[in-house]
């Protein structure tokens, strides 16, 4: 099994990323499955140049990407992108699309396709906050999941694909939630060890009310 785990840089008013540090972070192999990793810029149309380059250079089983969502107390493991960009602030190549479709022959949205709940409880387990999150937003993070997916069509791939969101660092913020790279990739490794094993969790709730 190969898979490619993604992260991105810095962007808005921030000056570190995250996402950047765990791919620095990850081991090489996990239980004998092969991780690549691959650093994108925060920006939609160039980020999926980037990944649409590599899966078609590379057969993979899983791509699995990470971004930063400042103001989240867990790791959040992404069910579903939508076929929209709102972006609230221009991205780093200075575009900002505002109510447009990300693909105009995808779908309106498509669902990760990774074991989620299984990939929450496994990180519950290891001791780290995780949730399924009901939205990935509609910046940049959202563009690479829908993106992701819509590619894995587009060329008939075989990979399965998914997102994580991760909280800022402690360092980024003295006010609002976050959480030491330790645990995040503590975490990330506890859900790669979940997809990798392909590990199925029951009907058992990941739901929200609101």
């Amino acid at each position: 099994m190969r898979l490619l785990i993604t992260g991105f840089e810095a962007f808005g008013k921030d000056v570190i990323n995250p996402s950047q540090l765990l791919l620095e972070r990850m081991p090489k192999t996990i239980q004998n499955a092969q991780i690549d990793t691959l650093l994108l810029p925060v920006a939609g149309a160039q980020a999926l140049m980037l990944i649409e380059k590599q899966v078609l250079a590379v057969s993979y089983d899983v791509v699995l990407c990470l971004g930063q969502a400042g103001g989240r107390d867990a790791l959040s493991v992404e069910r579903v992108a939508i076929n929209l960009d709102d972006y609230p602030i221009a991205d780093n190549a200075g575009s900002q699309s505002i109510d447009e479709m990300i693909m105009a022959d995808g779908e309106p949205a498509y669902f990760s396709d990774l074991p989620i709940k299984a990939m929450v409880h496994r990180c519950r387990e290891a001791g780290v906050p995780a949730i399924v999150s009901n939205t990935a937003g509609t910046y940049v993070c959202n563009h690479v999941m829908y993106g992701c997916a819509y590619l894995k069509r587009k060329h008939h791939l075989h990979y399965r694909s998914g997102f994580v969101h991760v909280p800022y660092l402690p360092s980024q913020s003295d006010h609002l939630p976050s959480m030491e790279l330790g645990v995040m990739e503590q975490g990330i490794c506890a859900m790669l060890t979940a997809i990798v094993s392909n590990r199925k969790k029951g009907k058992e709730t990941e739901g929200a009310l609101c």
